[in-house]
Order: structure tokens, then C-alpha cells, then sequence
């Protein structure tokens, strides 16, 4: 199920990147994606390798696609097509 979540990041992410660019047409834009703390750290709750390992993927999707054709210069791409990448790490949330 984590998997499925991982796979609509990247095609999203790809997606929005190819219509917001400029250089397709678009006007630029914010590409935001969500992941968690727990893919930067680990804990000892059993069973959350999967869990652990797809929130870290999300995390260096979006470092990638944040560098792709810049030369690690982040603020290059914003130049070249018009699109910044962000991820939002949650840590927890609680619910009243």
C-alpha cells in the first residue's frame, strides 16, 4: 500500500514538473511533496522498514528532481524552467 502512495509521488511530481516548466509552456510554479520525519530516522517499532524506506525515497525524489539539470544549484532551476520542489517532513500529528 506504501508503495502505491510512492509511485503517485513520482508520477505527480514528474507531471506537474513537465506542465508548470517553461519551457513547455507553462507559467512555473511550487511542486510540494509530503513525506515523514521517519524517512531521515529510524525507530525500533517492529515492522516499519517498508514504511521507513518509502518515506526516504519520497525525500531524495524530490532533492532529485529539485537538481535535476542544474548542477546541484537549486536556485538555477528556478531560472531555467520556473519550478521550485519542496517536501514537507510531518513528524506527528494528533487529532482532537
Amino acid at each position: 500500500m506504501t508503495f502505491r502512495f510512492q509511485v503517485g509521488t513520482c508520477i505527480g511530481s514528474r507531471l506537474a514538473m513537465k506542465r508548470l516548466s517553461l519551457s513547455n509552456g507553462g507559467s512555473g510554479g511550487i511542486v510540494v511533496n509530503i513525506s515523514s520525519l521517519l524517512g531521515l530516522i529510524s525507530t525500533d517499532i517492529e515492522n516499519m522498514e517498508s514504511y521507513h524506506a518509502s518515506k526516504f525515497g519520497s525525500i531524495g525524489l524530490s532533492k532529485a528532481l529539485g537538481q535535476k539539470g542544474t548542477f546541484r544549484l537549486p536556485y538555477i532551476l528556478m531560472k531555467l524552467v520556473g519550478i521550485w520542489i519542496f517536501v514537507v517532513l510531518i513528524a506527528r500529528l494528533e487529532f482532537a
